[in-house]
């Protein structure tokens, strides 16, 4: 949260215990952690990512449920101060998937994750603030699917890095998304 200058986490797993469901912000003076009136169902292996045109916090899918056994394909947005629940199409459900803001879109890009069968995605969607879209991209064109990769931010797009994938091997590859489509 650039605006506020602060770091701000979510949810968790602790390995000792249910899944986390509480909110934090990191700030030059440490951590702290925020009440809010509404909040997310506890999870781990979400997304999330700072909407900077909406100046909100976007939460996306991840692993939930009491026994932690059910991904998830619900939106979030937090504005600082409370979560709110954003209905309508997006990403199916999935974690492991990654985000990050593209520059040159003005848009949080989110690609790939895994499935219930641990099958991973290499579907790109974009959050323009209101909802999902689902970007088209050429098969041919397309990174392998992937889960636990890096997302980041570059002048023109978004930077993927690495990750995990299925057989025959895990991807160490980069490529950039450019929107004119992804170079490698």
């Amino acid at each position: 949260d650039s605006r506020r200058g602060r770091t701000v986490l979510f949810g968790g797993d602790p390995r000792t215990s249910r899944f986390l469901f509480d909110t934090w912000v990191l700030t030059d003076a440490g951590w702290d952690t925020i009440s809010s009136p509404t909040t997310p169902p506890a999870r781990a292996r979400h997304v999330l990512g700072y909407d900077r045109v909406h100046d909100q916090i976007v939460l996306f899918g991840g692993l939930g449920g009491a026994d932690g056994d059910v991904l998830l394909a619900d939106t979030w947005v937090f504005d600082g101060v409370d979560w709110k629940p954003v209905g309508g199409p997006g990403p199916s459900p999935r974690d492991d998937a990654a985000l990050a803001w593209s520059y040159a879109r003005q848009r949080l890009v989110l690609f790939g994750g895994r499935d219930s069968v641990n099958t991973t995605a290499s579907d790109t969607w974009e959050w323009d603030g209101d909802g999902w879209v689902e970007v088209p991209i050429d098969l041919g064109l397309r990174p392998q699917s992937r889960g636990n990769h890096v997302l980041t931010s570059s002048r023109d797009g978004v930077f993927l890095i690495g990750g995990d994938a299925e057989l025959p091997r895990a991807p160490d590859d980069i490529w950039e998304f450019r929107y004119e489509g992804i170079r490698l």
